[in-house]
């Protein structure tokens, strides 16, 4: 599946972590409830090739984005459902090798086609990110873009609290 993805990622304290929290309950959002995540990412020529591993996501999923903007757009193709992921994990270390692993808390929020997640990393601490997606071409980056710094505002998410790293650059 080929998708664009407009997303920020922000560094939240926990009162910001339960503002957030309480203001996408009351919002009329669906979730799929806490997952609880491994990312498993691997040596690669270009991009990010990373296998999740959790109990509600389960996916393959390759990117390729620049790191360095607040606000990021991603190019992604994602295998969805992976059945048997550790066997699959198995596979991908012996032929690519892992780099980082990042284990997490998630909780995951849908607002129409926004999603959220309320992350509590391992080693790292909490953090907000906000993922505008567009998986048969219906919206636009800019408008991906704009949907994303909304959600900013309405979150009171100030660009001082963003980050630029993805969670494997900040635990290499």
């Amino acid at each position: 599946m080929d998708i664009i993805n407009v997303e920020i990622k922000a560094r939240v304290d926990n009162d910001q972590y339960h503002l957030i929290k309480a203001y996408l309950v009351n919002h009329h959002t669906s979730s799929p409830g806490l997952d609880r995540q491994s990312d498993y990412y691997f040596n690669t020529p270009q991009g990010r090739l990373k296998l999740r591993i959790g109990n509600v996501e389960n996916s393959l999923i390759y990117y390729d984005r620049r790191e360095d903007q607040d606000l990021k757009t991603s190019r992604i193709k994602l295998y969805k459902q992976v059945r048997r992921p550790e066997e699959l994990l198995d596979t991908l270390k012996a032929a690519y090798g892992i780099i980082v692993e990042v284990h997490k808390e998630r909780l995951i929020y849908f607002i129409d086609h926004v999603k959220f997640h309320l992350d509590n990393i391992e080693g790292l601490g909490q953090f907000c990110e906000i993922e505008a997606i567009s998986t048969d071409g219906q919206y636009s980056e800019e408008e991906l873009s704009n949907q994303c710094s909304d959600f900013m505002h309405q979150l009171k998410i100030d660009k001082s609290m963003l980050i630029k790293e993805s969670y494997s650059d900040l635990l290499m």
